[in-house]
């Protein structure tokens, strides 16, 4: 199997990433970045590219492609976590049917629903929206919870949120236990085996994430 992920240096991504190398089922791995990345393996491609406009971008035999885009609205703004959230994933994955590439794996979170009132949960329920009406053959949605992991940034809201939600975790039981933080290289593995192993439409949850 040969793979395209975008998002490959983010929490969710580099997981994505490592996995992929340490699995015999995968071939070669493209990487596509907004920035120039060098990597010491002859199985990794990186792919510099506009998200605005990927339609110049051709990459041939590709079975699977894998997107972790995200941002935050203090780091990039209402406006940039918009662009990054929505309009580049949906783009992505509008490229990846161009490419005519069968199987789409996209990182949603847990309470995504486009009639949401919270912007975050409101901008993953319009990407779903958009991404399922593709029609793309194989799409895997992954809604997990809080994630833990190292990050490459502090963020003191989501260092707040992880504490407490360590200390009440196990008061969340019943529907409340999808809510329950999950790890970043628990939904990489997710996500490979969803590839490897399943074909048609699924939205993974955090309680079937933790299973890996």
């Amino acid at each position: 199997m040969n793979i395209v992920i975008a998002g490959a240096t983010g929490l969710v991504g580099t997981f994505v990433l490592e996995h992929a190398k340490e699995s015999e089922q995968i071939q070669h791995i493209h990487i596509l970045s907004r920035r120039p990345l060098t990597y010491d393996d002859d199985n990794i491609t990186v792919h510099e590219v506009n998200y605005e406009d990927l339609s110049t971008l051709s990459i041939p035999d590709i079975d699977a492609v894998v997107c972790a885009l995200g941002t935050t609205r203090s780091k990039s703004g209402k406006d940039g976590q918009r662009k990054v959230d929505l309009d580049y994933v949906v783009n992505t994955a509008q490229w990846a049917k161009d490419q005519q590439v069968t199987s789409f794996a996209f990182v949603s979170s847990v309470g995504a629903n486009a009639k949401a009132s919270a912007f975050y949960l409101k901008l993953k329920g319009e990407a779903e929206n958009q991404i399922n009406q593709l029609g793309i053959p194989n799409t895997f949605v992954f809604r997990p919870s809080l994630l833990l992991g190292p990050r490459k940034e502090v963020r003191v809201g989501e260092k707040i949120g992880e504490f407490v939600l360590k200390l009440v975790s196990p008061l969340l039981i019943g529907s409340l236990k999808k809510q329950r933080p999950v790890r970043a290289s628990q939904v990489a593995k997710a996500i490979l085996h969803y590839l490897n192993n399943q074909t048609g439409n699924h939205v993974v949850d955090a309680n079937e994430i933790r299973r890996f």
